[in-house]
């Protein structure tokens, strides 16, 4: 905007303002002064060579005016309240209600009204009563509920749980390496018969162990896209421990985050960002026989 412009804009907003001041309207007329105050400001500030003299002259001239509009702008506005807190209290009853215009009840109107109130008192403590009966019922409903569900956890603990099957798909892997639904199942099914063999291998004819009520800790060498761990949180969850921690020696600080509203705490040693790989982050990466897998299983008998 050219500074010729501005001044223009200032020069506008005077001119109403006079027109506003001239009509008694104080508040607007105050409003647009310090418009054209502010035009003034910015001509000063961003063009201080540009017709100097002229530019203080105005911002002078309009100070001068604000200093006139203001009182009376205050006044303006304390008396617009005052008419409306008289409006209001006028307007409204007792207990702040505004006050309808009604026409005066007769005496049997009058009864009719006193009758239907005692009505409505007596439907509302009803109303709380069967509330409070429904609430009670409800939670007796809600403590079988967990009974039951409870019943149900330990008859299919080392069956249904031990059996089920979590599937976590990363759309965006898969879509990135084009992974057909055929292809897909083809996967799943030898990946599903690798974790059957190794279950039978590693436990060796021993049962689960059971979790519920324990502070289980889920231990990883790394985590990247988290779609392995957040597989064991959702197997182990169903098994209802009293706490979920994750011990991982290094992971993406961006996976983590969204890790954390979903276990009770997490351990991480390193949390490099960018990650690029876990095995950067190891001196010896190599893959664990089977063999070291029963070894220290062998060493904890309690497992």
């Amino acid at each position: 905007m050219r500074p010729g412009d501005i001044f223009l804009s200032g020069y506008s907003a005077i001119n109403e303002a006079e027109k506003l001041e001239a009509a008694q309207k104080y508040k607007d007329a105050w409003n647009k002064y310090h418009q054209a105050l502010r035009y003034y400001k910015t001509l000063n500030n961003n063009y201080p060579e540009w017709k100097k003299e002229l530019v203080n002259i105005r911002m002078k001239s309009t100070n001068k005016s604000i200093a006139i509009v203001e009182p009376l702008a205050q006044k303006e506005q304390f008396t617009k309240q005052e008419k409306y807190k008289k409006y209001i209290e006028s307007n409204t009853s007792e207990n702040g209600i505004p006050s309808p215009n009604l026409p005066k009840l007769t005496g049997r109107e009058q009864q009719r009204v006193a009758d239907l109130s005692t009505k409505e008192r007596q439907y509302k403590i009803q109303l709380n009563k069967e509330r409070r009966e429904n609430k009670n019922q409800t939670s007796k409903l809600k403590r079988e509920i967990d009974r039951l569900q409870a019943s149900l956890l330990k008859t299919a603990q080392g069956l249904g749980t031990e059996n089920s099957q979590t599937k976590i798909l990363n759309d965006q892997i898969r879509q990135a390496c084009s992974i057909t639904d055929e292809q897909l199942q083809t996967i799943k099914l030898r990946e599903l018969a690798e974790i059957e063999r190794r279950r039978k291998h590693y436990r060796r004819g021993q049962k689960p162990v059971n979790l519920e009520g324990a502070s289980v800790i889920i231990v990883d060498d790394g985590i990247a896209t988290g779609a392995t761990i957040r597989a064991a949180l959702i197997g182990i969850r169903h098994q209802r421990p009293a706490a979920l921690i994750i011990a991982v020696g290094v992971a993406s600080p961006e996976t983590l985050g969204h890790l954390y509203s979903e276990v009770n705490d997490i351990v991480c040693l390193a949390k490099p960002d960018p990650l690029h790989a876990v095995g950067l982050y190891y001196d010896d990466f190599s893959q664990v026989s089977d063999q070291e897998v029963i070894d220290l299983l062998d060493q904890r008998s309690d497992l």
